[in-house]
């Protein structure tokens, strides 16, 4: 996932997905969460998210569910 990002952040994308398709996905994420965050921090209130630990467990079940897809077609 490193490279992934490391390309993502020098925007070569279509280099990032070939290298890690889930680590794209973590990385526009990553990207998405700035101004989101600091949406949250100017109005003081956690936006469009009723329960934090329930949307964690979604986005970690997701996130592990690109990265074991990807890791079965890397294997074969």
């Amino acid at each position: 996932m490193t490279t992934s990002f490391s390309h993502f952040v020098r925007g070569n994308i279509l280099q990032s997905l070939q290298s890690n398709a889930a680590g794209f996905f973590l990385a526009v994420v990553c990207l998405i969460q700035i101004p989101y965050t600091s949406l949250c921090v100017a109005s003081r209130k956690l936006l469009w998210i009723n329960t934090p630990d329930r949307t964690l467990m979604w986005f970690l079940l997701v996130l592990m569910g690109f990265c074991l897809v990807q890791w079965g077609f890397r294997l074969i």
